[in-house]
């Protein structure tokens, strides 16, 4: 097992923790040591603090504080202490001790308002570790919003205090980090929206821990992993796959022809564009490299022979505006035969997971939070997502979810990914009809549905949008720039 690339419930790493101390016998005091030099190394490396102002906790993440502030004063950085509360746990009590020895600056909470004359440029919190769960203290919403104030860097120990570690939900008054240091493993709630709000960028220091070979994590898929479709094997246009559009309305006519752009873009032989018939004389410009055909509800069957027989990937639902039925969308999927086929849009507002249960094909599901809220009939304000997404890839395993989201969440066949990037830029609408797209167009030129293929669709997508951000305001990267300088910036991965 890499470490470096699993993502684990916060309970599962404080039980590994647990194992070490009292089954193995290395006392807590030598993994906080370990913790601490390893992060303070990091600390001095990525930020060059020359003065800091470090938040401690009275527990084991505490203990990694006052280590840390050891650390960083034994290497000429001057450090300063605020202390939340007496220490709880012994190793926390050894470290505090040695810094009161050396002679280090402790600011307890009955004198708090001395912080106001501490000039540090680094704030390092370990006032709350992975197993934070409600609601701040008041002393510690004054120490944020004092901080907040300043320009200074802002570090977590672990998790920055506020975060719940286990659901990803946040407590009102918590103050982003720029950096957070993940001891011994990365944990699931870094990754909800909250979670990478407010964690900033995520190192991780190995402490070595230990997990069982069948527990129970995510992946983290990224660059390094990326592989574009094997395209070793085509010798023309109809071996690299062809991909069918079907959505539209008089509503929404530019969702599927982005679709379609970006999945012949994306290297798919060919593309047909499934439009309602009542569009067939609508003015709306047609690439002249994407093939249209025009539907009729009433005479399903005709579509249902001509993707047997011309397609082989099938996304459905970009810009289709409820335009046909649930009863019409369940005949086509249950006429189709050995496709792959793409969900996408409002089909989620008018199907269930329990709809897609139709041997034979494939089914990629591509909802953003929302629509995935709608679709497993929950309340988007109330819902866990990482409880829900758990819940689903248990419950529906053959059928391929991808959780539009920062740092998207996928899962197939009872494994579980997470792309950790982040893009503003792909903050248009838009940008998820160019996704399904250039996912079709890689499973179009895929010989059988294969999961990383469609994980490299995903980061293609993604580090587009973030090379893109380098050379101009994200707020002006559209749809289109990401279809056509996709092939330019993926290739840079192969």
């Amino acid at each position: 097992m890499n470490i470096d690339k699993c993502v684990f419930k916060a309970s599962d790493v404080r039980e590994s923790d647990f194992f070490l101390i009292n089954n193995v016998g290395i006392p807590s005091t030598v993994l906080m040591e370990n913790a601490s030099v390893k992060c303070s190394l990091l600390i001095s490396e990525k930020v060059k603090p020359e003065s800091v102002l470090i938040m401690t906790g009275n527990g084991n993440n505490g203990g990694d504080g006052y280590a840390v502030a050891r650390n960083l004063y034994l290497s000429d950085i001057n450090v300063v202490i605020a202390s939340l509360s007496e220490p709880v746990s012994e190793a926390c009590k050894i470290n505090r001790k040695i810094c009161e020895n050396l002679g280090i600056s402790i600011i307890t909470p009955e004198n708090f308002s001395a912080i106001s004359r501490v000039k540090f440029d680094t704030f390092v919190d370990a006032g709350f570790g992975s197993g934070f769960n409600g609601e701040l203290p008041e002393h510690v919403l004054k120490i944020n919003k004092f901080v907040s104030g300043r320009k200074v860097i802002k570090v977590a120990i672990d998790n920055v205090s506020g975060l719940n570690l286990e659901s990803g939900a946040v407590s009102e008054g918590t103050l982003p980090a720029d950096i957070t240091i993940a001891v011994g493993a990365y944990k699931k709630g870094y990754f909800t929206n909250a979670g990478l709000r407010y964690s900033g960028k995520i190192y991780l220091v190995d402490i070595g821990l230990i997990f069982e070979e069948d527990a129970e994590y995510w992946r983290i898929f990224e660059k390094t992993d990326f592989m574009l479709p094997d395209r070793k094997h085509f010798f023309h246009k109809g071996a690299a796959g062809k991909v069918a559009v079907m959505g539209g309305s008089r509503k929404y006519t530019g969702a599927p022809l982005l679709s379609s752009s970006a999945a012949f873009n994306a290297g798919a032989g060919y593309v047909y564009c499934l439009l309602p018939g009542d569009l067939k004389n609508c003015n709306f410009y047609r690439p002249g490299e994407i093939i249209f055909e025009y539907t009729e509800k009433k005479d399903i069957k005709k579509t249902i022979d001509f993707l047997n027989e011309k397609v082989d990937t099938l996304l459905a639902g970009p810009g289709t505006d409820f335009e046909y039925d649930r009863k019409y969308w369940l005949e086509l999927f249950k006429g189709l035969k050995n496709k792959n086929i793409i969900i996408d849009a409002d089909l989620f507002k008018i199907l269930s997971p329990a709809d897609l249960k139709i041997k034979g094909n494939n089914f990629i599901l591509t909802p953003h939070i929302v629509e995935f809220a709608e679709f497993i009939k929950k309340d988007y304000k109330k819902m866990d997502i990482i409880k829900e997404f758990e819940a689903f890839a248990k419950k529906y395993p053959d059928l391929f979810l991808i959780l539009k989201k920062p740092g998207t969440l996928i899962s197939y066949k009872g494994q579980k990914f997470v792309i950790p990037r982040i893009a503003d830029s792909l903050a248009h609408a838009g940008t998820g009809d160019v996704l399904a797209g250039i996912i079709a167009g890689f499973c179009a030129q895929s010989q059988a549905l294969n999961a990383e293929v469609v994980l490299s669709a995903v980061f293609a997508h993604v580090y587009t949008a973030l090379r893109l951000s380098e050379k101009k305001f994200t707020g002006s990267i559209t749809p289109t720039d990401i279809i056509l300088n996709m092939g330019e910036y993926v290739y840079e991965l192969r």
